[in-house]
């Protein structure tokens, strides 16, 4: 039968023994009585006529009752338990999937380790839950193997934002119910964590240096890159940084120089004939941000379309003017996108991705009259349409199903037909919607719609982790290569055309049918996961080693009678002692 004692400050007790057998030994110095008779000699002859000096052992009843009296409070104090046999002990550990932890995750397994004494109480058994913060990632460990949860442990690579652990706990609790350990562990220490979680906080600061994120700007025909530095450190940081393009070409290495928490820019001429790039900076202990990656961007193209010969013609031109990705189409039918001025009395419009205006043959005299009201649509979010002046006219047939977004008095002058036509019900030559800046932005809104839509290839700088669409024909797999800086390729097959960029730095390329859809630079730029200033070492496990006691351990049964036993005990001492007295 296994006990435990769960008050070992009661074990001083037993300094009573040693204090008992001393005094046991102490005789007491004689007095001189003056007696008529001799009858008390037999009863004095064995004390000591000398004074207080050490003697003999002498058998003595109240010696031995003191004695057990000694051991049963010692018992009492020290409060003994039994320990359960094939107890377990159930402990939940939620690893914060933030990317910071990537500093201190090889540490884990031996962190674990140190604190299993704490955790496991007296339990026999131990059985290991390992969660991730992120809500969608899977289990890492499930299992009693502390090999195993150790080799888990070294896989496991954190790539994730700052993310509230609420949930991830939540779920912890519910899996191992109440009498589990719940724990979250982190490299920044956390107040009051919920669902009576206890907190293990490993980290501690760290001198970190990286890039921030990257623009692209057209200047005199040449792409321009900018990136940003930044010391998220204490100290003042000196860095060098080159940058690579393809074919393993790298640029001269320079000098940077950052003081504490300062900011610097980077900048140079996208090489000529180079579709990527990748800006390397001296690497430290977080190495995420050390690297960036560059693509040159590129919009999908829309193909343009109109008739020179029509009154459109010069609002053909000023959009081709204002929006990059619209191109002139030279085939008839092949295009993206058609301007079309059509007459009032026209009855049919045709079926086709087209901005529709109003051509009158005569100039109206008399305004139109009557409030302006827009509805409430993503594309006229924030226009002003008040200033707008239209002559009165003929307009073109519409029908129930068309949605109108702007009106005036009765009369609907914008309008969508379907998804891919903007009608713009009067002929805009003749009014001073062209001067009007909300002209100009719904136009350009209702081209980048169509642009979204079109599936076509197209080339642009993403984040990690970050959620994106991407327009594929139906039915037909999407194949994604994830390359890495270090060259490491990985390919997969998508499900879905809405997905999240992969989580480590590098560059993305999609596909459907051989058919290119996406060229990707993933870049790391989430600032508050390479700032390491408030990581700090931190634990609130002590509290669960008295509550695995408690729940592996019963108390003893037979307290109350040791307890009555010892007043026994000191009772009887007492009656022996005043006997011989």
């Amino acid at each position: 039968m296994n006990w435990l004692l769960t008050n070992p400050t009661g074990l001083w007790a037993l300094l009573g023994v040693p204090a008992l057998v001393i005094i046991h030994y102490l005789q007491r110095q004689s007095r001189t009585l003056p007696i008529s008779t001799l009858f008390l000699l037999e009863q004095s002859k064995l004390e000591s006529a000398a004074g207080r000096r050490f003697d003999r052992f002498t058998h003595s009843v109240p010696f031995w009752l003191q004695l057990l009296a000694i051991l049963l409070l010692t018992w009492i104090l020290v409060q003994p338990r039994q320990i359960k046999s094939q107890s377990t002990q159930r402990i939940a550990i939620v690893l914060d999937s933030s990317a910071s932890m990537q500093v201190f995750h090889k540490t884990l397994p031996k962190i674990i380790e140190e604190h299993l004494p704490t955790l496991a109480g007296n339990a026999q058994n131990l059985e290991f839950l390992i969660l991730e913060s992120a809500p969608d990632r899977p289990r890492i460990y499930q299992g009693d193997s502390q090999a195993d949860l150790k080799k888990a442990l070294l896989i496991w690579k954190p790539t994730s934002g700052t993310i509230d652990p609420s949930s991830a706990l939540r779920l912890a609790r519910e899996l191992v119910e109440a009498e589990g350990h719940v724990i979250y562990l982190t490299d920044t220490p956390l107040e009051n964590l919920p669902f009576g979680a206890s907190l293990l906080a490993v980290g501690h600061p760290i001198e970190n240096c990286g890039f921030t994120g990257i623009t692209y700007e057209e200047k005199e025909g040449a792409l321009i890159w900018r990136a940003l530095i930044r010391n998220y450190g204490q100290t003042t940081q000196t860095r060098e940084w080159f940058l690579e393009t393809s074919e393993k070409k790298r640029t001269q290495p320079k000098t940077i120089t950052l003081a504490p928490g300062e900011m610097l820019p980077l900048q140079g001429k996208f090489p000529d004939q180079e579709t990527w790039g990748i800006l390397h900076l001296t690497e430290d202990e977080f190495l995420l941000d050390d690297t960036l990656a560059m693509r040159r961007p590129k919009e999908k193209t829309l193909l343009f379309e109109y008739s020179p010969a029509e009154k459109s013609a010069s609002l053909a031109q000023k959009m081709l003017a204002a929006f990059a990705p619209l191109q002139h189409s030279e085939k008839t039918g092949e295009a993206d996108l058609t301007l079309l001025a059509l007459k009032s009395n026209s009855k049919t419009f045709p079926e086709i991705p087209a901005i529709i205006i109003l051509d009158e043959e005569k100039k109206p005299e008399a305004f139109l009259k009557g409030g302006i009201v827009t509805k409430k649509h993503s594309l006229m979010d924030g226009l002003n349409w008040q200033p707008l002046l239209i002559r009165k006219s003929q307009h073109l047939p519409s029908n129930h199903s068309d949605e109108v977004l702007l009106w005036q008095g009765e009369q609907a002058l914008i309008f969508l037909r379907g998804e891919n036509q903007l009608v713009f019900n009067f002929d805009l030559t003749l009014s001073n919607a062209l001067k009007l800046p909300a002209t100009a932005v719904l136009l350009h809104r209702f081209c980048t719609r169509l642009q979204q839509k079109k599936i076509g290839p197209e080339s642009m700088t993403l984040d990690t982790g970050q959620m994106i669409t991407i327009r594929a024909h139906d039915g037909l797999p999407l194949e994604a290569i994830a390359t890495t800086h270090t060259g490491k390729e990985t390919r997969s097959s998508l499900e879905n055309t809405s997905f999240k960029t992969p989580s480590e730095p590098g560059f993305l390329a999609i596909s459907q049918s051989e058919t290119p859809l996406l060229s990707a630079a993933i870049c790391f730029a989430d600032t508050r996961e390479a700032d390491f200033r408030s990581c700090d070492r931190k634990q609130t496990l002590d509290s669960l080693k008295g509550t695995a006691i408690q729940r592996h351990s019963r108390q003893d049964r037979h307290w109350r009678l040791w307890f009555i036993l010892t007043l026994i005990v000191v009772l009887l001492s007492w009656k022996f002692v005043n006997k011989r007295n």
